[in-house]
């Protein structure tokens, strides 16, 4: 793939410079001018071009006019204006004439990069809409309504910000193009080896129920979908009697076609669209069809693409700010919590229970204690360590973390049922590291039931979808629940819903899961409780046999908070 072309055009020297510095780590293809009229002469001899990057104030023409000129020439260009003389109107000026964004000198190296991401992004996606908009043009009439479906979705899958939204915004329009009476939405989790509904539209309630409940295994589905292949399924009639449909719920449900295109992101299938008709007096699905829904898979993946590109760029900025932040403050405020902390000790030890002086010195003994976790969760996040990783018992770790937290459960009037593996589960991992972890998710639980209520430890070998996987690991509660607004978010830097929360303790968790080569997921429903999912991968010599693992979470131990240890492996 040839690199993207950018022209620079400034008539001051040193400005020029600075863009062609900020621009230099990234594979562009640059060429600076000085001259506004030469540029022009450039753009239309030398393209096509990817993205202009032009000052506004310039001699013999400046840029809102070279911007309306590459326009005319090429509508599909891409354009930043940089300024130094900022003001409404030209702003204004600037964008109504087709400019992707307007920066105001001096302008962050950062700033100008993440700017320029964005705008190629969009000429990128602009780009493939247009090509597959005159490559539908060029086929049969008939398809002129998956024409104006494709042109129509441009808009949702540029701002498309989840994988969930596609249910509101572009699967009614496809399921419409295709005449069909569902669609549904999948994305394959790899380290979970499942193909999960992300989005569904117009499929019956049972179908609906069957897929969540069981999150359809991808090496359960691997006939009947277009995942393991890589290529579209096309059932045209009489889906329900075809051994490829594997799915019984939709067996069940009479599907008369069925349709399934994969798509990808980065050359790497991440998931399908499947389409389905219902009725046996609705018409089969053809190989047009097939060829819409992959012009439609194809655009869905780069957008998803660009989504995750954003968010990673986002999440970079944050932990950069982190970085710093805690850079200049941990160890100043470490060495005041530290004083502080160890003059309340002497204190207390000397100060008569009865005393009225004791509540207070216990207040400030627990809100250093806080300053000093809020400290090290900055750091950890910031600046994380590589776990070190040894043969360990999950159960041995998750006694520690629930023990640490013992006395908070009692004050909380919160109980502990636990459901152990009755034999030792060896993990790979860091214990100090996953015994963080597990504080903190046992943490948000004991806050999460204001009133009480019961968290519930589970712990077992996973059944094998491929060769043995490795060990999940469940913390479920019955508080308030995440609000379904909330839940896709849980997980990111600085976010929260607790007062005072620094909205960093799910974000290093995540980060410590995924650095044991594991995974960290959540499930809630508000007022119905939440679950937090750990699956970590198991010792080699420790991997039971299938035989044992098809028991599952069904053959782990049960025993309640009371027991002592030893007694949770009594099957």
């Amino acid at each position: 793939m040839n690199s993207p072309k950018i022209l620079v055009v400034d008539d001051n020297p040193p400005d020029l410079a600075f863009v062609a510095a900020a621009l230099s780590d990234a594979k562009y293809s640059l060429v600076t001018e000085l001259d506004s009229r030469t540029a022009l002469r450039r753009f239309v001899d030398e393209g096509p071009w990817h993205l202009l990057i032009s000052d506004l104030k310039m001699p013999g023409m400046d840029g809102l006019t070279l911007l309306t000129r590459i326009k005319a020439c090429d509508p599909l260009a891409e354009a930043i204006i940089i300024t130094g003389h900022a003001d409404t109107s030209s702003a204004i000026e600037a964008l109504r004439l087709g400019a992707f964004s307007y920066l105001v000198k001096p302008v962050h190296p950062q700033e100008l990069q993440h700017c320029v991401g964005r705008a190629l992004d969009r000429r990128r996606l602009t780009t493939e809409q247009h090509r597959l908009i005159k490559e539908l043009e060029a086929r049969d009439a008939r398809r002129g309504r998956e024409i104006a479906t494709i042109a129509s979705m441009g808009n949702a899958l540029n701002s498309l910000r989840r994988p969930t939204e596609l249910d509101d915004e572009v699967l009614p329009k496809i399921a419409t193009a295709l005449g069909a009476d569902g669609l549904a939405f999948f994305l394959f989790e790899e380290a979970r080896n499942e193909l999960l509904l992300t989005a569904q539209y117009g499929l019956p309630q049972p179908v609906v129920d069957q897929v969540k409940r069981r999150q359809i295994p991808a090496a359960g589905r691997s006939r009947g979908c277009s995942l393991r292949s890589g290529e579209p399924v096309l059932i045209e009639k009489d889906a329900s009697l075809d051994p490829r449909l594997c799915a019984q719920a939709l067996q069940a449900s009479g599907v008369n076609s069925l349709l399934s295109v994969p798509f990808r992101s980065q050359g790497e299938i991440i998931g399908c669209i499947e389409a389905y008709t219902l009725s046996r007096d609705s018409r089969g699905f053809t190989s047009e069809d097939r060829e819409f829904l992959e012009a439609v898979s194809h655009l869905v993946g780069n957008a998803i693409q660009a989504r995750k590109q954003e968010q990673q760029t986002r999440d970079a900025e944050k932990l950069a700010a982190v970085g710093e932040l805690a850079a200049g403050v941990a160890h100043e405020l470490g060495n005041v919590f530290a004083i502080v902390g160890g003059a309340v000790q002497y204190l207390l030890a000397n100060t008569d229970t009865a005393s009225p002086s004791r509540q207070y010195l216990e207040a400030i003994h627990r809100n250093v204690a806080a300053g000093d976790r809020i400290i090290k969760g900055l750091l950890s996040f910031a600046r994380p360590s590589s776990p070190r990783l040894e043969p360990t018992d999950i159960h041995e770790i998750l006694e520690q973390a629930r023990l640490s937290l013992e006395g908070e459960m009692a004050k909380a009037r919160v109980t502990v049922s636990r459901h152990y593996w009755p034999e030792p589960l060896q993990v790979f991992a860091d214990a100090q590291q996953m015994q963080q972890v597990f504080l903190n998710i046992l943490l948000n639980a004991v806050q999460a039931m204001p009133r009480g209520g019961t968290v519930t430890l589970r712990a077992f070998p996973e059944p094998p979808l491929l060769p043995w996987a490795g060990v999940r690991v469940e913390v479920a509660d019955t508080g308030t629940g995440i609000p379904a607004e909330y839940l896709h978010r849980v997980f990111e830097p600085f976010f929260t819903t607790k007062e005072g929360g620094t909205g960093l303790g799910l974000a290093v968790s995540r980060q410590i899961v995924a650095a044991h080569g594991g995974e960290l997921g959540v499930e809630s429903q508000k007022g119905r409780g939440t679950r937090f999912t750990i699956r970590l991968p198991m010792s080699p010599s420790a991997s039971p046999s299938r035989a044992d693992a098809s028991r599952g979470a069904g053959g782990a131990a049960t025993c309640n908070s009371a027991a002592p240890p030893d007694h949770r492996r009594v099957a």
